[in-house]
């Protein structure tokens, strides 16, 4: 089976931070969780994953293209819900979703707005207003309503009440259920994320610490 994702040996320097030696894998019908402490560089490495920063080294090939040759065509394929979105805070939120629309060649604007509705979200409310786990829910519709092969998301449940990370988790699982998509999921604690996912990364200080199969994990 080949993968979806395939991650090899990524590094990334800053002033003060380096991610070193990074390697992953997805393949199709998994959800892999990637964890660590703040400042571990989760967030760094899944900016790698979704091409919207360079790596100093090593490769990064997503449905069995690179970047360099192909980014439309990989971008139009993921689903790619940052940690801090970068919204227009004094339009609304149907404003964003009009925006990513002509984006997107497979854009579902009724999936966008059932999960709106699903999230008790109003599409006119203004992005300021919205609280830190209501951006957390556009964000992950964002991601789903252009109907993706791959979803790569930065801290999903940060900000969600105990019904909203459930119905996350549940999401994640009809995501994949399908055995054609995959899941990356970054996140500083498990929060329940750490039942779907089916392979783990942890991450400390810019260094994997371990890379294995869930059920070796609970097997040690």
């Amino acid at each position: 089976m080949e993968p979806i994702l395939e991650a090899r040996d990524l590094n990334k320097r800053y002033w003060e931070f380096s991610l070193r030696d990074v390697s992953l894998e997805t393949y199709p019908g998994s959800i892999v969780g990637i964890f660590g402490p703040n400042g571990a560089g989760k967030t760094t490495l899944v900016k790698l994953l979704a091409g919207q920063i360079l790596a100093d080294s090593g490769t990064v090939r997503l449905f069995g293209l690179g970047y360099q040759e192909h980014e439309m065509e990989i971008k139009d394929r993921i689903g790619y819900a940052p940690q801090e979105p970068p919204y227009f805070p004094d339009r609304p939120v149907a404003y964003t979703a009009r925006f990513a629309a002509s984006l997107f060649s497979r854009w579902d604007g009724g999936l966008f707005s059932r999960l709106l509705d699903r999230f008790h979200i109003s599409p006119e409310k203004k992005v300021r207003h919205l609280s830190g786990g209501q951006k957390t829910l556009v964000s992950l519709a964002l991601a789903l309503s252009h109907q993706p092969d791959l979803l790569l998301l930065d801290e999903p449940a940060a900000g969600l009440d105990d019904a909203h990370r459930r119905y996350l988790l549940d999401t994640l699982r009809g995501f994949v259920a399908d055995g054609v998509k995959s899941a990356v999921v970054c996140s500083h604690v498990s929060e329940g994320l750490d039942e779907v996912a089916e392979r783990i990364l942890f991450l400390n200080n810019g260094t994997p610490l371990l890379t294995a199969d869930k059920e070796e994990l609970l097997a040690r």
